[in-house]
């Protein structure tokens, strides 16, 4: 028996989790067109990562920060390719603990750690305000960075006082060639596609930022806020939209994959605006 969503079709940007979605999203009988845009890719047999699990062990830190679930497994995976990996876990638990957002406490939880503090909104400058008001003067921090810098919220702790020591686990790389990227913007701007999705924010900043070199950002913004709508895990993802000035019009209950599909699900049968 056909789905609701029969004849509609979900454009996704996904990489990691790509067949999963595709799946659920295939589930409520909508076609899916794909186009993985980005891959996180860890740094390798980086001696600055190694040191900072050394360090991070040693207690020579006072509170670690995590940005993403990513980062969570690659320092944990890091501890392990060392033999590590329960020291690691263990001087988790004699720290202070802050996750920017849900990804990173899931990841923690599968590592037996629970987080101490979690910024409302879950943003960087959510969690930069959240520290300044608690006071960080003297106190030592770790910071797992992502992908591209956030100097933003390093220069901010150490305005506040704190002594930061920040390392870079991961980063992205294109997980599609530019001509599929383009080809994938065509089709947003010329074919019938009812809902595009985007789980992280630099899925978004990769996307428009190949439009802006094909010259198309503009209309691309135009059709996510006209005919396509825009579904969206995280704030950071809705927050990057709204700076190309695109509204986001699709929220899962929760921050997960099946709950996603599921919002889109109802869209498309209707059963949300």
């Amino acid at each position: 028996m056909p789905g609701p969503s029969k004849g509609r079709t979900v454009a996704i940007t996904e990489h990691r989790f790509e067949n999963e979605f595709r799946t659920l999203i295939e589930r409520h009988g909508a076609t899916v067109v794909s186009c993985p845009l980005l891959e996180e890719r860890p740094v390798g047999d980086d001696p600055e990562l190694a040191r900072f699990v050394e360090r991070l062990i040693a207690g020579d830190l006072d509170t670690m920060v995590f940005f993403t679930g990513v980062g969570v497994r690659f320092l944990a995976a890091e501890a392990g390719s060392r033999g590590r990996l329960d020291a690691f876990v263990a001087a988790l638990h004699r720290l202070t603990v802050a996750a920017r957002g849900p990804k990173p406490r899931k990841a923690l939880r599968e590592l037996g750690r629970g987080v101490d503090l979690a910024p409302d909104p879950p943003t960087s400058a959510g969690l930069l305000d959240m520290f300044r008001r608690a006071g960080v003067d003297g106190r030592r921090i770790g910071v797992q960075l992502y992908g591209r810098p956030n100097p933003g919220f390093l220069e901010g702790l150490e305005a506040a006082g704190a002594i930061v020591t920040a390392v870079h686990v991961y980063d992205y790389a294109p997980a599609s060639d530019r001509e599929r990227v383009l080809g994938f913007i065509r089709t947003l701007l010329d074919e019938d596609v009812d809902v595009v999705t985007f789980t992280s924010a630099p899925q978004v900043s990769s996307l428009f930022e190949t439009a802006e070199s094909a010259g198309t950002s503009e209309a691309l913004a135009a059709r996510l806020n006209g005919s396509i709508a825009v579904a969206v895990i995280g704030e950071v993802a809705e927050g990057a939209l709204a700076e190309r000035g695109v509204r986001a019009r699709i929220h899962p209950r929760a921050p997960k994959m099946a709950a996603l599909a599921q919002a889109i699900g109802d869209h498309l049968a209707g059963g949300a605006a």
